[in-house]
């Protein structure tokens, strides 16, 4: 158990950050059938660090759960785009 906390401390220390879980919601104008939500979301779960998509046609959006530090809201605007969809970053709502 030492071990570990002086490891842990020896990350700390050393200026690594840890990944911290980040969430986006992107509108997705152009998803209008039944199809689209089916490959927006292969599109984004095939990005390295996206763990949860969820993804509502009625709504035309997309909220994506990732690591901060292997993906980011760009890449998942870029794999929208080559997947054949316009999409932009949402403000969260309050």
């Amino acid at each position: 158990m030492r071990n570990f906390v002086a490891a842990a401390l020896l990350l700390l220390s050393s200026g690594m950050a840890l990944a911290l879980p980040q969430s986006v919601s992107l509108a997705i104008d152009t998803m209008t059938c039944g199809p689209d939500p089916h490959n927006i979301k292969a599109a984004l779960q095939a990005l390295p660090g996206v763990t949860d998509v969820s993804i509502s046609l009625e709504t035309k959006t997309a909220v994506v759960n990732f690591d901060n530090e292997k993906s980011t809201p760009d890449a998942m605007l870029r794999a929208i785009a080559a997947a054949g969809y316009a999409a932009r970053s949402q403000a969260p709502k309050p």
